[in-house]
């Protein structure tokens, strides 16, 4: 399943916001150099979500602050973890 991220480097600590409109809002602490920011991005997301970071990939968008990523899990596992968001 794809989804749309939102990135904000730099912060002061990786936490998912929010997701609104179909786009999942994110912090990440590291800085956009060399990959680090994708890098804090997929463990962030992973532990969020709740599964491995082997099943999460950037699809789209590698260089820019919106991404594209592809999950391999359900998406009732994904609903779930967006309900802790409300």
């Amino acid at each position: 399943m794809k989804i749309l991220v939102s990135v904000k480097p730099r912060s002061k600590k990786s936490e998912v916001l929010s997701f609104e409109s179909g786009v999942l809002f994110v912090k990440v602490g590291a800085i956009p150099h060399k990959g680090a920011s994708n890098i804090e991005l997929i463990k962030t997301l992973s532990e969020f979500i709740g599964i491995p970071k082997s099943k999460i990939a950037i699809v789209g968008g590698f260089k820019s602050k919106v991404k594209t990523l592809e999950l391999d899990c359900s998406s009732n596992k994904l609903n779930l973890a967006l309900k802790k968001l409300l």
